[in-house]
């Protein structure tokens, strides 16, 4: 055998001694308490980081089986305070799926049959938790989990150490089971509580109410929900006497539970705690002349317990109801007239169908305004801001909306704005046309490309109202102002009445197409100047600094634009 047959002979040979000692030591448990790591130390910097932390968890297969979702770790959290005691760690995976519900928490007090919380923390998915303790010394670390018993360690907590609890295993207990059918037919998502009615030392925590038994915590109520098949199980109990009852119902079958459900006695472990529930069937069809009517929301009411759905394509909708079960039914869909009468529900065992016709609402009530103009094409835009005759000027407006021309009437010299949906009455409209050049819609104060206008009308019981509105422009001035050198000259422009008094007013720059601020004209071209004023006569003030560069009294017209180009 030459030299290279011989070295690969001895790394086969070292191979085969390495795999024979997996097989024979397939790993040791993790230490079930590392404590005294001090907080300030390196090492513990060190456990607050998720990757320094990856201590792995040796789950027993052979006791479990099934597979395993991932490797628990310790969560990363922020380094604690220093008058501070953590407990950090998780619990051994479940078989096929991840911790939904579990939690940890630290109480201490069971020696005096009193217990005293000091902290809780849910867990992650993965069964990883952390909690932080202010208080040291002697205490009890409690980790629970639906379907689980309660699990408790003695602890002895230190201000700046962290104690690491790994693959925490949590007992499934016994379990009482049954199944739930109404006649013969399988109830899903029924939920079935267990009570231990003892009258022990209560903890009240987060994840549910607990019971210190003076050597262990037992769960003072847990539940369970019903699968397709009707079939519950109820984990995580002690062997005893427990109240077990239905306690609430989810689903099409939920109105089986209208009526109160006496509790029973059962002892766990036990697989036969079944409860029947009698039901009888109730099929509504809903149609308007003559055709189906899909979509119809329909409300069935008994006290407190309520139970709604939408009819389907055959305007029908089905309920498994209490036999003899007197209900409220109310049917609603958009475009008809709401139904409200009772129903009872047939026997036990029994089915029927009723029958019910939908009538058409008429048509209500609605208000076109028929927009048209003397100078040009109507504007795009109205707001309606509409309250009932008669109301103060401080009232909110009972519609205060945006309204855009229909359609038809787009490219039409008079333009069909609708409000819809009115009750007949009497009201008072204040109509703005086109843009709005300030925030004030008391006519008034207004400012906008277009006069205000002011209706009054009476709304029928039916049908429609036709108004039209003329919609005038406003008048505005035009400014314009230059230098020598044809630069825009930097004024200020101010508008009085005839008895001196300032009026509102906005300046509007055509080449940008927005409004000024203040007084100051636009330095790019002409100003337009609007104000609160649709028609008469206004005084007129341009200046320069000190300078006076005009002062007149101009008339305004609606739908004119007056322009003032000289300087006097």
């Amino acid at each position: 055998m030459n030299r290279r047959s011989l070295l690969l002979l001895i790394a086969f040979l070292g191979l085969a001694c390495g795999a024979l000692f997996l097989l024979l030591d397939p790993g040791r448990e993790p230490a079930a308490v590392e404590a005294g790591v001090n907080l300030g130390s390196p090492a513990a910097e060190a456990q607050t980081q998720p990757e320094a932390l990856t201590l792995t968890s040796e789950a027993r297969r052979s006791e479990r089986g099934g597979p395993r979702l991932g490797t628990p770790r310790i969560p990363a959290r922020p380094a604690p305070a220093p008058a501070t005691c953590r407990v950090a760690g998780w619990l051994r995976p479940q078989e096929d799926k991840p911790w939904s519900d579990a939690s940890v928490a630290l109480v201490r007090g069971l020696e005096s049959g009193v217990p005293q919380l000091l902290a809780q923390a849910r867990c992650e998915s993965d069964g990883g938790f952390v909690i932080d303790c202010a208080s040291e010394g002697h205490a009890t670390l409690l980790a629970l989990a639906r379907g689980y018993l309660p699990r408790t360690q003695d602890l002895e907590l230190s201000f700046g150490q962290t104690q690491t609890l790994a693959d925490l295993d949590l007992d499934p207990g016994v379990a009482i089971a049954g199944t739930l059918r109404a006649n013969t037919s399988p109830l899903a998502r029924f939920e079935v509580v267990a009570i231990d009615e003892r009258d022990l030392p209560l903890l009240q925590l987060e994840a549910g109410a607990l019971l210190w038994n003076g050597a262990g915590f037992d769960w003072r109520f847990t539940t369970a929900e019903s699968g397709p098949d009707g079939h519950y199980s109820i984990g995580g109990l002690h062997p005893g006497e427990y109240s077990v009852r239905v306690s609430t119902c989810r689903g099409p079958f939920a109105s089986l539970c209208s009526g109160d459900r006496s509790p029973r006695s059962v002892r766990a472990p036990s697989a036969e705690a079944d409860f029947g529930f009698e039901s009888s069937a109730l099929a509504l069809r809903f149609q308007s002349a003559g055709q189906p009517l899909a979509g119809v929301r329909v409300e069935l009411t008994n006290g407190r317990w309520t139970s709604g759905r939408n009819s389907d394509a055959r305007g029908v909708v089905s309920f498994e109801l209490v036999p003899r079960l007197d209900c409220t039914l109310v049917a609603s869909k958009q475009g008809y007239e709401d139904l409200r009468v009772p129903v009872c529900a047939p026997a036990s065992g029994a089915s029927a169908t009723e029958e019910f016709e939908l009538r058409p609402k008429a048509p209500a009530p609605s208000v076109r305004f028929l927009l048209s103009s003397r100078h040009g094409a109507p504007p795009d835009e109205l707001r309606v801001r509409l309250f009932e005759r008669g109301a103060n000027e401080d009232t909110q407006p009972l519609r205060d909306v945006e309204l855009h021309p229909t359609r038809e009437s787009c490219a039409s010299p008079v333009k069909e704005f609708v409000l819809e949906d009115l009750r007949p009455g009497s009201y008072r409209a204040l109509l703005f046309a086109g843009t709005a050049l300030n925030n004030d819609f008391d006519p008034a104060n207004y400012i906008g490309t277009h006069c205000p206008v002011e209706l009054l009308f009476a709304l029928p019981s039916q049908g429609e109202l036709r108004q039209s509105v003329s919609a005038d422009r406003r008048p505005a001035l035009r400014l314009s102002f230059q230098d020598e050198r044809g630069a825009q000259i930097p004024a200020t422009c101010t508008l009085r009445d005839e008895n001196g008094e300032e009026l509102r007013s906005v300046l509007v720059d055509p080449a940008q197409g927005v409004p000024l601020s203040g007084h100051a004209l636009s330095k790019f071209g002409p100003t337009l100047v609007y104000s609160s004023v649709c028609s008469g006569k206004v005084l007129v003030s341009v200046e320069d600094g000190d300078k006076q560069l005009y002062s007149g009294t101009q008339t305004l017209l609606p739908g004119a634009v007056s322009a003032i180009t000289q300087p006097r």
